[in-house]
């Protein structure tokens, strides 16, 4: 009977260790439950704030998931999820490649607010003009929202004629090969445009209300008709290409006054190409010019003088790219009121 007393007693003792053990948990437990990580603390909107950093900056857009994505700000906790299904902003930039279904989802947590879409099919496949059609079929209910919109697609056999009503869309960059007309309606807004390949040849819009204008892969020809409707920008770029059609003397050309613009980039991929557009140009607003030295003439310090002189510019900044950048004195001595003049050696 005593060894059962004392087994009883080391038990009991046993027990009473284990119950020390579990109150000084059960303690540490409400220590920690009590404990508020100091980022569930901040107010819902600096945490929409916050989030916002997280995706890239709007009108780019972030992808789908992943990294950059608000769909992974969702899966972090309750709170944070919460926060990021009720911050509009989070949903407004999307690409259209597939899953439209998710995307729908996107618009509706956006609201009401403007949104900026990404319709990015370059590939050429049997399937491609299904899929531009079925993109621009799922966004053309919402084109009162459009405020950005990037097309890049190189099948256009369902390009549809936009004429609808786009009373928030600014900026529209359009990239197609394809030989059809993409024509842009009623866009009271719009302010910024950038075409490539194809576009600057068949896309018809309110020239007349951009400021912001960049023509990729366009020829002189085909520029200047599209710049006598755009009098109104502010900044211009000019990538041009040769045209075995194109005359090269530049007196069969109308001048072309543009009174507002401040910013001038003319270049070329094409190390052979020597065609000449500034001696058009008449810009008394011009402050920045960037320009191949090549697309000048033969005397491209003539050239410049005469253009300075007719526009009656105040030029504070040129840029000239050049196969002789030990030239660079030269172009401060004839052009002393210039500010900054820097030379790339291409």
């Amino acid at each position: 009977m005593l060894a059962s007393l004392a087994a009883d007693r080391a038990a009991l003792a046993d027990f009473q260790a284990k119950i020390l053990d579990l109150q000084s948990e059960s303690t540490v437990q409400e220590r920690l439950d009590s404990y508020r990580y100091p980022v569930l603390t901040l107010p819902n909107e600096v945490v929409s704030e916050i989030f916002m950093r997280f995706i890239p900056a709007y009108p780019k857009w972030p992808p789908l998931r992943g990294l950059g994505s608000p769909i992974t700000l969702t899966h972090i906790c309750r709170k944070w999820r919460q926060t990021a299904l009720a911050t509009p902003t989070l949903w407004r930039a999307l690409e259209l490649k597939d899953g439209f279904d998710e995307r729908a989802i996107w618009l509706d947590r956006a609201g009401s607010l403007p949104v900026s879409l990404v319709i990015d099919i370059a590939e050429e496949s049997p399937s491609a003009a299904l899929e531009v059609s079925k993109a621009f079929a799922f966004i053309l209910p919402y084109c009162e929202r459009w405020e950005y919109l990037f097309c890049r697609i190189h099948d256009g056999r369902a390009l549809p004629v936009m004429e609808y009503q786009l009373p928030l869309l600014r900026g529209l960059q359009l990239e197609f090969t394809v030989e059809q007309d993409f024509v842009v309606g009623d866009a009271p807004l719009l302010r910024t445009a950038v075409l490539d390949y194809n576009a600057p040849k068949h896309v018809i819009l309110p020239w007349a209300r951009l400021t912001k204008l960049t023509l990729y892969c366009v020829t002189r020809d085909e520029a200047m008709p599209l710049l006598q409707s755009a009098p109104n920008l502010v900044y211009l770029v000019l990538s041009l290409y040769p045209d075995s059609k194109e005359s090269a003397d530049t007196r069969v050309l109308q001048d072309l006054t543009m009174p507002s613009l401040t910013t001038l980039v003319v270049n070329t991929g094409d190390r052979g190409l020597t065609t000449y557009v500034l001696p058009r140009f008449r810009a008394p607003a011009l402050r920045v010019l960037d320009i191949y030295e090549r697309l000048l003439g033969p005397n491209p310090i003539d050239s410049l003088t005469s253009f300075i002189t007719k526009s009656g510019c105040n030029l504070r900044h040129l840029h000239l790219y050049t196969s002789r950048p030990e030239s660079d004195s030269t172009y401060r001595i004839a052009f002393p009121s210039i500010t900054k003049i820097v030379l790339t050696s291409v």
